[in-house]
């Protein structure tokens, strides 16, 4: 089914997202297409029920392609994880269990009171909601957009072979929320979250964080700001007031 055949919202998208200060992606070894509606995992829930205590939202990402499942001494498979802040960016997360997660906590907790890790600035991680079972409309929306960003990451990085291209990570994620704006895009660490987005925007995506510091943005202007949602670390009257304030300068685009 055509996107276009679908019925998406035309509501305005800015301070649509949960307030968040820390994003945590747990690496899922099957594609997201393949979940349940309500998809979920002991570490999941564990680790969620204590995010929400300091603005931790937990979701689950998959990358393209089945992951190696490396084992710890024990045999039991890891869980590694990638969270996302404004203060410390980027930080990778080996293994997540029941066992350590007082330690992942106390870890995730730091790095939302920085200081930015230096890896932060090594990749650029973009990721759409793809999950089907949840709504047809990230399903089959989100599936579109994918697959044009992966298109669109290949031929930049044959034209710009030295540019930022080939530190693109695309990734499929579970619910985000907002389904009626599908397909829904996150891309970071820049924070930005974005709704309503086509398969046709994906040159212009890969060309805008391609031709951009690989940072998180806190309070800059938002980019692609008729597509915008909102942005990791700010609340919704930071939100609305960011929005109302780079309209107001008169450089939407």
């Amino acid at each position: 089914m055509s996107y276009n055949l679908l019925k998406i919202s035309d509501d305005p998208l800015h301070g649509t997202i949960t307030p968040h200060q820390c994003y945590i992606l747990l690496h899922s070894s099957r594609p997201i297409s393949e979940f349940v509606s309500k998809h979920t995992t002991p570490v999941q829930r564990a680790l969620q029920l204590r995010a929400t205590q300091w603005g931790g939202l937990v979701n689950f990402t998959w990358y393209g392609q089945t992951p190696p499942k490396e084992a710890d001494g024990r045999g039991k498979v890891k869980q590694p994880a990638t969270a996302f802040t404004v203060a410390g960016g980027r930080l990778e997360i080996p293994d997540i269990s029941l066992e350590n997660m007082d330690d992942v906590e106390q870890q995730l907790k730091a790095h939302i009171e920085g200081p930015i890790e230096k890896m932060t600035s090594e990749e650029i991680h973009i990721y759409v909601c793809t999950h089907g079972a949840r709504d047809c409309r990230c399903g089959n929306i989100g599936s579109q957009v994918v697959q044009a960003l992966r298109r669109e990451k290949g031929a930049y990085q044959q034209q710009h072979p030295r540019g930022l291209a080939s530190r693109i990570k695309i990734g499929e994620v579970s619910h985000v929320g907002g389904h009626k704006f599908a397909a829904n895009m996150i891309m970071l660490p820049h924070g930005e979250w974005f709704g309503r987005m086509k398969p046709e925007d994906a040159s212009m995506v890969i060309r805008d964080v391609c031709n951009r510091p690989v940072t998180p943005l806190g309070h800059s202007p938002p980019l692609i700001p008729h597509h915008w949602r909102g942005r990791l670390g700010h609340s919704k009257s930071q939100t609305t007031e960011l929005w109302d304030t780079y309209i107001k300068s008169g450089n939407a685009k």
